[in-house]
């Protein structure tokens, strides 16, 4: 399987998770399990921020800053032979 193919199979699972005109996906990181038969994928893209998130991030530094509107998050994908997505995990990239 090409990347452009593990790209596009996670982007065709992941689009609904965000709300952004222009998520711009991109495939950080693929590595292909042998003894599973799985490629396991890390991709990221932008979602919106929320106000939320800006008023947390505003009263832990109380000065006046600007906070981009939106953030990048990346999500960690197992993806087999026939572009399935066979699981979904929370990528902590620590």
């Amino acid at each position: 399987m090409k990347l452009k193919d593990l790209l596009d199979t996670a982007r065709d699972h992941l689009s609904e998770l965000t709300e952004v005109p222009e998520p711009d996906f991109r495939l950080e990181q693929a590595v292909f399990q042998e003894e599973e038969d799985l490629w396991d994928v890390v991709v990221s893209f932008l979602v919106i921020r929320h106000a939320l998130q800006q008023n947390k991030v505003a009263a832990n530094g109380g000065g006046s800053f600007f906070l981009p509107e939106y953030e990048r998050v990346y999500k960690r994908l197992k993806i087999d032979s026939n572009q399935q997505v066979q699981g979904f995990y929370l990528f902590n990239a620590r």
